[in-house]
């Protein structure tokens, strides 16, 4: 993580970068997302701002072009309000995540909430097609997990896994499985469209922040990283449905059962990364994370229930495609491992 180290020297600095870059006098400054996030909010006077300052400039500089594409093909994403010497000073879009949101939705709520923020992702891409993010000088970059070693160890996530459970994952088509991950088109994403990185707005609406690794890659990506996540729950009735109405605007010219297909198959590998991060910590820690404090600070979601809850969709989407389909009662299995951790 790009974390902070002098907290306080951080809020001095974000104060002053504010006064320099907007003229406005600053109150304090507070981390929205404890120490592993280089932003903070900024509180001037009648308004907040976020201002984030990254390590790595290029990034930075990166998210600034993004942002600024965005907000002129108006996509729900946060204004840029100024940027100099490596501090981009944002519009503060609401303090709430969407993830504290879905927890303390019922049924009908979080269905709302997941196709809103959908709705939204769709937005971005749009509006990345229409200012030339996935075909013009954005282009040149090189398409996200798409190299054979990345796509080789993603593939290869079962057995990372398995190791750290104890659990040994059936045998699979590694290289099979490595070509089917090679997105089958290339657009503009976020990449990490996780609902940590989103907001519902008080007209109900979803806009999403963060985007230092958007890029290119196939546009249902942004899928896979919102369902995968651990914090939407299990809700195969609302994943079903949501599908059947949004699918189409991420095929990108696949037909339906090519976009499921290929959906599945990202989707139960991405469920392994999530898992392996939450055993990771789990070992580390020796104790499940407080979930409230994890929401908050937009960490990992340690939680056993949560992670009994991918186990879930992880083998229904396993079951959706053959060359995963044997992993189907094996996340059974890994789901009965965190069940039984003291």
């Amino acid at each position: 993580m790009d974390a902070v180290d002098d907290r306080a020297s951080f809020d001095e600095q974000a104060i002053a970068a504010c006064r320099a870059l907007l003229g406005e006098q600053a109150e304090r400054a507070v981390f929205p997302a404890g120490r592993s996030r280089r932003s903070v909010r900024v509180h001037l006077a009648g308004r907040t701002v976020i201002a984030t300052a990254r390590r790595n400039a290029a990034r930075a500089a990166h998210e600034h072009a993004i942002l600024r594409a965005l907000g002129a093909a108006g996509a729900p994403v946060p204004a840029v309000l100024a940027w100099r010497d490596g501090w981009l000073i944002q519009e503060d879009i609401g303090e709430g995540r969407l993830t504290e949101d879905l927890a303390q939705a019922g049924r009908a709520e979080t269905e709302r909430l997941l196709d809103a923020a959908i709705e939204a992702l769709a937005r971005c891409q749009a509006a990345g097609r229409q200012v030339g993010l996935a075909s013009g000088p954005f282009a040149g970059a090189a398409v996200l997990g798409a190299t054979v070693e990345w796509r080789t160890t993603f593939a290869g996530m079962p057995v990372r896994l398995g190791t750290a459970v104890g659990i040994a994952p059936p045998p699979l088509d590694a290289a099979g499985l490595a070509a089917r991950v090679q997105p089958p088109s290339v657009g503009f994403i976020k990449w990490d469209a996780r609902p940590g990185n989103a907001v519902r707005r008080p007209d109900g609406s979803v806009a999403w922040f963060d985007w230092e690794h958007a890029g290119r890659r196939a546009p249902l990506d942004d899928l896979v990283w919102l369902f995968g996540d651990e914090y939407v729950g299990d809700w195969p009735d609302i994943e079903d449905a949501l599908l059947a109405r949004r699918l189409g605007a991420f095929a990108d010219g696949l037909s339906g059962a090519e976009a499921r297909d290929y959906l599945a198959t990202m989707l139960c590998l991405h469920a392994c990364v999530r898992l392996a991060l939450i055993v990771s910590y789990r070992q580390r820690d020796g104790r499940w994370w407080n979930r409230q404090r994890t929401m908050r600070d937009d960490r990992v979601g340690v939680d056993r229930e949560l992670a009994i809850a991918v186990c879930a969709k992880a083998g229904r989407w396993a079951g959706r495609t053959g060359p995963t389909k044997p992993l189907e009662p094996w996340f059974g299995a890994v789901a009965a491992w965190f069940a039984a951790l003291a």
